[in-house]
Formats: C-alpha cells, structure tokens, sequence
C-alpha cells in the first residue's frame, strides 16, 4: 500500500521573523517526546555553497539561536530514517539543480511519504519578488504559519524584507537584511525612484 506524507507544515516570512526558531523549537519539542529512535527528527538546511554531500554543521539564527543539522544543495542528498524531517531555508531549493526542477519534486515526494514534514522559507525577495520554490511549497502544504517581524524603521509589523549591502545579487548568503513594514517599504521605494529619474 502506497504511503503518504502525513502532515506538511510551512513557516514562511521575511528575515529576522523566527522561521528558523520556530523550526528549532519544533525539533526540540519532538526531541523531548521521542520514544524511539525513529521518533526524533531530522534537520537539514539549505545553502547556496556548493555541497557534494551533507556537511554536518551548526549555526545560529539572527536571534542567537543555534542549530544543528546538515547543509545540502538537494533533495536527493536527504536520508532520512526517522518519522519527522525539518527542513530550513527552502527558498534555495532549487538553486543548484535549476535545470531539474521536476526530477527534484519526484525525489521530495518520494522523501516524505509516511512522514511528518516541517518546512521553512523566505516569503519574498529584497525586491518583493516571491520565491518560486517557498510558493511551490506552500501551494502543496497542510499548515502554512505565516510570520511577521519587526520594522528596523519604525518598529510596526513587517512582512517585506530590505537588503542594506550594495549586492545586486538575489541569492547571497553574505548579504545583509533587515525587516521592514509595507509603509516603510513603499516610501523606500518611492525616493529610489525619485533619485533614478534626477540622475
């Protein structure tokens, strides 16, 4: 009998917003509840360097969380035995196999069946172009929780995010972000339009 995917979840917002806590605490709750080694959940992450294998690592959230898991450039480097996969920074899901969108879709399904899943992801770009591949997943998700920050300007809830480093670039890693409101983000963009037609 075919498996299914029990339950896809999605935490999905712009940065400094607590995806990736929330990812955390996810795997925390589910550490403390496991019985059985099947039971505990395995954590992977995303990332734009170019990985041949799963590379063990630990890291901290812009809140000073840390994590630890395994950075992977695809699906297809996934092995996960156990009921509960969590995966960060699913935005740059297919970055490294653009050309195998479809292929990378069948090995996710394949992944998750008979699984709980646990997803997170940037919602937009810096220039408030969504992400294809958090819109994908969000599309096929049970649950999405949509999260909101704090604007870096005046301290309302912020759904966009605005890049304060020079890079043109719409991945880079080593860029630096910060959240910002719809208000703030339309006055931003007004005086960036306003200095390109004085130039």
């Amino acid at each position: 009998m075919k498996k299914y995917a029990a339950n896809i979840e999605m935490y999905i917002g712009p940065m400094y917003s607590g995806k990736s806590t929330s990812l955390r605490n996810k795997m925390a709750e589910l550490m403390e509840s496991a019985e059985f080694a099947e039971d505990a959940p395995s954590y992977y992450r995303f990332t734009l360097e170019k990985m041949e294998s799963p590379k063990l690592s630990t890291w901290k959230t812009h809140g000073g969380v840390e994590i630890e898991g395994a950075l992977i450039n695809s699906f297809s480097q996934i092995k996960c035995y156990t009921k509960y996969l969590l995966i960060d920074e699913i935005q740059f899901a297919f970055y490294h196999c653009e050309n195998n969108k479809n292929t990378e879709k069948e090995i996710f399904n394949e992944i998750i069946e008979g699984k709980h899943v646990y997803l997170a992801g940037l919602n937009l770009d810096w220039r408030d172009i969504p992400f294809q591949t958090t819109g994908y997943f969000a599309c096929v998700a049970d649950k999405i929780n949509i999260l909101q920050s704090r604007c870096h300007r005046c301290e309302k809830p912020a759904q966009f995010t605005e890049k304060i480093t020079q890079s043109q670039s719409r991945f880079d890693e080593q860029a630096q972000y910060l959240p910002i409101c719809r208000n703030c983000r339309v006055e931003t963009i007004s005086i960036e339009s306003v200095q390109k037609t004085s130039v």
